[in-house]
């Protein structure tokens, strides 16, 4: 990405890029694509996109994406659910999902994040948004029917942006556990917090071929969990 000065190239969060900043993984890959293409003699652009951010602390499950901010024009649907630790807030502008913040229960923050990016009209399914893909149309709420609900393109590795069509791919082609979806993908090889999405993607493409392991190591040099 080139500078000011046309020797020099810059990525990540020393950038400025049209009076955006980025403290994320995520726009710094596509940064350091474009540089590299750049760097090849090749044309390509950077683009500011629609970013969603996870907190990848233990115990602590928060997930948002969007524009959350109060405005006239906007309506909340809010979810608490206190006993459980769970709260879920959509922020709906002109009959579209522009933002969302989730606290204790996140596995619908990459269905969301889809219509958001989208720019979906969620008027038809508007009373039951909040409750995510799994209750839509009268489905039961099965966490395996969320993630066999979301696209092709949704995103589910965030740090290495791989989404749920290459990683139904691999397993197509092969892949049928955890450690070739990394090998093969670079999906949960990163911060491991998408791991819990790629299992349940294993199970839905490999059915009853796949058996999750009661307990996973810490990394692949060690049997320690």
């Amino acid at each position: 990405m080139r500078t000011s000065d046309p020797d020099i190239y810059a990525v990540g969060e020393c950038v400025e890029f049209d009076g955006h900043l980025f403290g994320l993984v995520a726009p710094l890959y596509d940064q350091a694509k474009v540089l590299a293409d750049s760097l090849l003699g090749e044309r390509n652009a950077f683009v500011v996109r629609e970013l969603a951010t996870k907190l990848k602390v233990t115990g602590c499950d928060l997930f948002s994406a969007g524009d959350f901010a109060e405005g006239e024009t906007r309506e909340d649907i809010v979810f608490r659910d206190p006993a459980r630790g769970i709260y879920k807030r959509l922020v709906i502008e002109e009959d579209r999902l522009i933002g969302t913040v989730m606290y204790g229960d996140t596995a619908d923050g990459s269905w969301f994040f889809g219509l958001i990016k989208d720019g979906t009209d969620i008027s038809d399914i508007r009373e039951t948004l909040i409750f995510g893909p799994a209750n839509q149309g009268g489905a039961s709420a099965d966490p395996l029917s969320a993630v066999a609900a979301l696209p092709p393109e949704a995103e589910i590795c965030g740090c290495n942006g791989v989404c749920k069509g290459q990683i139904t791919s691999a397993i197509e082609s092969g892949a049928a556990d955890l450690g070739a979806i990394r090998a093969e993908t670079k999906a949960s090889a990163s911060c491991g917090t998408c791991t819990g999405l790629v299992e349940q993607l294993l199970s839905v493409t490999l059915g009853d071929g796949y058996a999750a392991p009661q307990a996973q190591p810490i990394c692949g040099c060690t049997s320690h969990t």
